[in-house]
C-alpha cells in the first residue's frame, strides 16, 4: 500500500506537532510537523498487513478506523474496506504482529 499523507500547512504553529529523529551522524534533531488532516490512497493490493502501531497512529490522525471484522480507510480520493482475517496474536501456525486483511471494497 502506498499512502500519501495531505497536511495543513495553515494551521497555527500551536497545533504543529514536534518530531524528533536522527540526522546523519546520528544526532537526534528535532523539527515541526503541521497537523494531518487526511491521506490520499496512490496504491492498493488485494492483501493487507497492518502493524498495530500503524492502526494506532491512522485513527488517531481520523482516517482509519476498526469496527467489528472491518478496518476502513477514509482518503480524500477514495475509501477502501478491508475484512480483517486475523488480528495480532498467537495462532496454532504461529505468533502474529499485524491486522491480516483482504480488500473487500475499494
Amino acid at each position: 500500500m502506498r499512502l500519501k499523507r495531505v497536511y495543513n500547512k495553515d494551521a497555527p504553529k500551536k497545533e504543529w506537532i514536534e518530531v524528533k529523529e536522527q540526522d546523519k551522524d546520528g544526532n537526534e534533531v528535532k523539527r515541526l510537523v503541521p497537523p494531518v488532516v487526511g491521506v490520499i490512497i496512490q496504491h492498493a493490493g488485494p492483501r493487507q498487513n497492518f502493524s498495530p502501531n500503524l492502526v494506532y497512529i491512522a485513527q488517531g490522525e481520523g482516517w482509519m478506523t476498526l469496527a467489528g471484522t472491518e478496518l476502513t480507510i477514509t482518503g480524500q480520493n477514495r475509501t477502501l474496506v478491508y475484512d480483517i482475517l486475523r488480528v495480532p496474536g498467537r495462532y496454532e501456525d504461529g505468533t502474529i504482529n499485524y491486522y491480516e486483511c483482504v480488500l473487500k471494497e475499494g
